[in-house]
């Protein structure tokens, strides 16, 4: 009988580099007995992991259990003699409840970690791949939605079916979160050989790269958003470690979380649940900033972008020419003068003289 094991992240607890590492080395998996199915991978090593080998796109673009897929996948873990199906995406996590219908045997993993932290690197996702322009601002109430939600899903899907495991690196496997997720899968966590250089999988942005982009979210981006984030992912000058949360409120939802996880741990099992709450009263914050990036950086960054990609040029010129009536609707609109100063006269002019040249015809 064919084992399954669903990890369904949550989102922002290091899926892309489980996912990466299982991806990367399916050959090793299979010789050990576990199918872990191929899935399409960015430059970044982020990939939605293996939610289409089970779920498909409906015309209404919503997702759809796939019975035929589910028999597909057990015919390939057939054919390569392995026990065991090995299935990751944070996506799982919406379809909780579903899986667990449609695999009435599969056992779930899933990790816990410091709500905060996970609001942190949402905002920073955030600004990166959804458009987001607004400040980051935390208010004092709980943040344990996902938590919870995590909670709820088991309660429909049934707790016993769970394994629930502390995102913190003093409570992983050997100090790993590759060599942890092994571990509770039933591999041996040392067939995870760590590398100092180890590529880190879809890092967070440094400070400046997170408000330059955050400024540039104001406008419809387009083909160009992709390759900004190219370039803003590879920056590594700058504040690279940060916090955008005041420590008063950091503590404050600490605190919050240690209580939340006594709560919780008497009513379900989580693993290494006495070491968990211990190592989590020692969360440290990381530097705290204010979310701010001067002009000269703003400036500094621009040009740096358009040194690459010298071709973006008519792009920028674009932006700064559609939105000089609308200054008053941005935010730092002064900014719209950078641009231009980046430019090259003669070509802010020759778009300038288009458009006006195709004004004039409209009209007449």
């Amino acid at each position: 009988m064919l084992n399954f094991i669903i990890h369904v992240g949550p989102p922002k607890s290091g899926t892309s580099a489980i996912q990466k590492w299982l991806f990367e080395n399916r050959e090793l998996l299979i010789d050990h007995g576990f199918y872990y199915p191929e899935h399409s991978i960015d430059k970044n090593g982020v990939s939605s992991g293996n939610l289409f080998a089970l779920f498909e796109s409906s015309q209404d673009g919503s997702l759809e259990f796939s019975a035929d897929k589910l028999r597909i996948l057990e015919k390939k873990a057939k054919i390569t003699k392995c026990h065991t199906l090995i299935l990751s995406s944070e996506f799982f996590f919406q379809h909780i409840t579903l899986l667990a219908k449609e695999l009435p045997t599969a056992a779930f993993l899933a990790y816990i970690r410091f709500p905060l932290e996970v609001v942190e690197s949402s905002y920073n996702q955030g600004i990166k791949r959804h458009k987001q322009v607004q400040a980051l601002g935390v208010s004092a109430k709980p943040l344990h939605f996902q938590f919870q939600e995590l909670i709820n899903k088991m309660k429909v899907a049934g707790t016993n079916r769970f394994r629930l495991r502390p995102y913190l690196k003093e409570c992983f496997y050997d100090g790993d979160l590759i060599s942890d997720f092994l571990y509770c899968v039933g591999l041996k966590p040392k067939l995870f050989v760590k590398d100092k250089n180890l590529f880190r999988v879809n890092p967070s942005y440094t400070l400046e790269a997170l408000e330059f982009k955050r400024w540039f979210n104001q406008f419809e981006l387009g083909g160009i958003s992709h390759k900004l984030d190219i370039y803003l992912q590879g920056i590594n000058d700058g504040t690279t470690s940060y916090s955008l949360v005041t420590p008063k409120m950091f503590e404050h939802h600490k605190a919050l979380f240690i209580q939340r996880l006594m709560e919780v741990s008497k009513v379900y099992n989580i693993d290494n649940i006495e070491d968990f709450i211990e190592k989590a009263k020692n969360i440290s914050q990381k530097k705290y900033v204010k979310q701010y990036l001067s002009d000269k950086e703003f400036h500094n960054m621009l040009e740096r972008y358009l040194e690459r990609h010298p071709e973006d040029i008519k792009f920028f010129i674009k932006i700064l020419l559609d939105n000089r009536s609308r200054e008053n609707g941005l935010f730092n609109s002064h900014r719209l003068k950078i641009i231009k100063k980046c430019a090259p006269h003669h070509l802010v002019f020759l778009e300038s003289l288009k458009r006006t040249y195709k004004n004039v015809i409209f009209r007449h």
